[in-house]
């Protein structure tokens, strides 16, 4: 071999071990500092654009801290392997991983016990309402601009993952999915400050596939979350949200309750929803599928379907057993299109139980709004349930939906039949005679002749072949 071809084959060796050495994992070691930006705290340097993973297992000292630009190569695993305990604090600055790359938290940990924590706050403080930490500056993009690339809290079984948001930067991912493809014991997300901004699904409780169980929460005292798809509290497993302020921002479905053997229960006492905004096919669900068990309880706050220009339906049970509770006067809840309980979008039965429940307070109850149909015609059920013991005001009636038109009746409850009674043991009885498709409580009851009621059965069915065709 003469010494030209010699040198030729020698640097294309070279560059390739080069290449193969910067593209090996990393793993962090906090040896020098807790600067996660030190490459003397990592096991093999910091990894370039696509030339490595970044992991972050057990920390026994110097916590990994975020407070400069940083560009992943990989992806980003906190609390990989079996017994493992990863934290990542980062305070401020730009993290981003590649194109198409994964934040994942909990990552192939096997049977053993791991634990996983990303702090995107100011973690030297305190003051946020579920994250307890003090407000930072720290972004977060995860996947560039493809819905490839997703976040996950709990991607296995054994970990336990918690992911803290107070900031005023903003988390941009194609999909985030709290509980994830394993469920995981405890899978937890905080928000009390930052924008959250997704291409495609919000999943808590997700992925709505994996037919996983496990405890998924999901905790916002503020900031905006906008998903270019679903937001969906109960792909599987328990599932427990509360939302105190913030507002939240779905472009399709907004579910409680998604799919299979979830449990999931929502309680809103501040804040916004709203609800399908941009997507004529889309609907706020409680109970979607066979299988799944949604309650979304409203004490405050205001929840919107559509946006104006796009008229959206309410549907309760659509299949599953779903529950919406109104509490007290403060809640606001505007419904654009349809409110249909037991049913599918097209009025056919969906198996499914509906239940919409009023509980006073001292001044009354909130009424819900419907601009269009009140439809009551589910042969499983629609159940309404009136507490009116915390009511101490006036006898006076009381509206509890109004709406354009209404189809049937609620179970057991023909027109005339007393609800309930108030603190004072005042009676209330149901009416349906009101005008357009309200649905009140009377002080006095109302029992038409049997000739109106004729009448108004038929003109019911005459409405429902209207609609069916």
């Amino acid at each position: 071999m003469n010494s030209r071809r010699f040198l030729i084959l020698a640097a294309f060796l070279a560059a390739t071990v080069c290449v193969s050495s910067t593209q090996a994992d990393t793993t962090w070691l906090g040896t020098n500092s807790s600067d996660m930006t030190d490459v003397a705290n990592w096991n093999n340097g910091l990894p370039g654009p696509g030339n490595g993973a970044m992991i972050i297992n057990d920390v026994t000292s110097n916590i990994p801290v975020m407070v400069a630009d940083i560009t992943l190569g990989w992806d980003l695993d906190i609390g990989a392997g079996s017994n493992t305990a990863g934290r990542l604090d980062q305070l401020s600055g730009l993290m981003s991983t590649g194109e198409g790359n994964w934040v994942r938290m909990g990552f192939n940990n096997g049977s053993g016990p791991a634990s996983a924590i990303y702090n995107l706050a100011d973690t030297t403080g305190s003051g946020g309402t579920f994250t307890g930490y003090a407000m930072g500056s720290g972004s977060l993009n995860v996947g560039g601009s493809t819905q490839n690339g997703k976040l996950n809290l709990g991607w296995d079984g054994g970990t336990t993952s918690t992911i803290n948001v107070n900031t005023a930067g903003t988390i941009s991912a194609g999909e985030i999915e709290v509980g994830s493809t394993g469920g995981g014991p405890t899978s937890t997300f905080n928000i009390d400050n930052g924008t959250v901004n997704v291409l495609g699904n919000f999943e808590v409780g997700g992925d709505q596939f994996s037919g996983q169980g496990g405890n998924s929460f999901f905790n916002m005292s503020g900031g905006t979350i906008n998903t270019g798809n679903e937001f969906f509290v109960g792909g599987w497993g328990t599932i427990a949200a509360q939302m105190t302020g913030g507002e939240i921002n779905s472009n399709a479905w907004f579910v409680v309750g998604r799919d299979g053997a979830s449990n999931a229960t929502l309680d809103m006492s501040g804040g916004t929803i709203n609800a399908a905004i941009d997507n004529g096919n889309s609907f706020l669900v409680i109970g979607a599928f066979g299988g799944s068990n949604g309650t979304l309880n409203v004490s405050g706050g205001t929840i919107n379907t559509g946006d104006g220009d796009t008229t959206t339906n309410m549907l309760i049970a659509e299949g599953g057993t779903g529950t919406l509770n109104v509490i007290g006067t403060a809640p606001i809840v505007n419904i654009s299109g349809d409110l249909k309980l037991g049913l599918f979008n097209d009025n056919n039965d969906s198996g499914g139980v509906g239940t919409i429940g009023f509980t006073a307070d001292a001044s009354g109850v909130a009424a819900v709004s419907v601009g269009n149909d009140i439809n009551l015609s589910s042969p499983d059920g629609d159940f309404l349930t009136v507490d009116l013991s915390g009511y101490s005001g006036a006898h006076v009636d009381m509206l509890l939906i109004d709406g354009s038109t209404r189809q049937g009746v609620f179970t057991g409850l023909s027109q005339g039949t007393q609800v309930g009674v108030d603190g004072n043991n005042n009676p209330y009885y149901i009416d349906y005679l009101g005008s357009k498709g309200d649905v009140w409580l009377r002080t006095t009851q109302n029992v038409p002749e049997p000739s109106t009621l004729a009448l108004v059965g038929l003109s019911g069915l005459a409405l429902l072949a209207c609609r069916r065709k």
